[in-house]
């Protein structure tokens, strides 16, 4: 099943966290998929869906992948200072082909620091791994 998950948020309430999404164009999924937002042991909250229309990382109101600055703008809004936030996602992609996405996110109040892997799982065992860092 493809599933994606986010979090901790550390500086906002669910309802705040939901209203951000929504003012940023995010989604975690197409279509009516549910989102949970369930409270972090150590304060904040995770956004948190699975089901088809999940595709493994947050999406624009276009249906394609959100824009990293978007995904930046929800950090920075959404999260104290020095607080990492974990991406992380799984979709089928295509016939027996598994899309595995993990990303880091962190920031000082202005900048925000990035860290992505995806790896590409297909039917024949093949793996392609993509690297990616910013800030």
């Amino acid at each position: 099943m493809n599933r994606f998950s986010c979090g901790p948020f550390t500086l906002t309430t669910e309802a705040k966290l939901l209203l951000a999404l929504d003012d940023l164009g995010l989604r975690l999924a197409e279509g009516e998929e549910r989102i949970r937002c369930p409270p972090e042991p150590m304060g904040g909250f995770r956004l948190e869906a699975t089901g088809d229309g999940v595709r493994g990382y947050l999406l624009a109101e276009d249906g394609e992948e959100a824009e990293l600055q978007d995904v930046k703008r929800l950090v920075l809004a959404c999260t104290a200072p020095g607080r990492e936030v974990a991406f992380t996602g799984s979709a089928l992609i295509a016939k027996e082909t598994v899309l595995v996405v993990s990303s880091r996110a962190s920031h000082d109040g202005r900048s925000v620091k990035w860290s992505s892997t995806r790896t590409v799982l297909d039917q024949t065992g093949h793996v392609r791994t993509l690297r990616d860092s910013i800030g």
